[in-house]
């Protein structure tokens, strides 16, 4: 069978030669496209070009911008989630402390008292209940200073 013989009888390879040969002519020699050019040729040989995005490309665009929609409230509740964090983190650092430095005051009170005290006869506190007194309270104040700061420096999953 003779190249030409097929190309009469495939009636797409027809088309596209003929659309290829309609738009060369309409070209002329020009770098740019008519865009008026290719509709004609489109129209001579039958083919449509589609004017408004069908049904399913409107859907899929609408579902495309509530995806984008959803994906911008989703960011920016977390957004305003990390700022809220790092607020609450400042002002509980900062009251967290003042506790701290404010119970370490009320033990130098204490030993302060006890020291001028026992001299004077009437603030006596025996030597175990002093030590544990200070024991006691340093660390509650090194727990305390250890969970604030795992709270303010911690690592979330995906940083390292």
């Amino acid at each position: 069978m003779a190249p030409e013989e097929h190309s009469e009888e495939n009636p797409e390879r027809k088309a596209s030669e003929e659309a290829s040969e309609a738009a060369s002519v309409h070209l002329d020699g020009r770098d740019s496209f008519d865009l008026s050019a290719i509709e004609s040729a489109a129209t001579r040989i039958n083919l449509s070009l589609p004017n408004a995005p069908d049904e399913k490309t409107l859907q899929e665009e609408v579902f495309l911008k509530k995806e984008q929609r959803l994906e911008l409230q989703r960011k920016s509740t977390e957004l305003d989630g990390l700022r809220l964090d790092l607020t609450q983190r400042k002002e509980y650092a900062n009251k967290i402390f003042s506790l701290i430095v404010w119970w370490l005051l009320a033990v130098l009170v204490v030993v302060m008292l006890q020291g001028i005290g026992n001299a004077a006869g009437w603030f006596v506190l025996s030597d175990s209940v002093l030590s544990m007194f200070i024991g006691g309270t340093t660390i509650n104040v090194l727990g305390i200073f250890v969970i604030v700061a795992k709270y303010i420096f911690r690592v979330t999953p995906g940083e390292g």
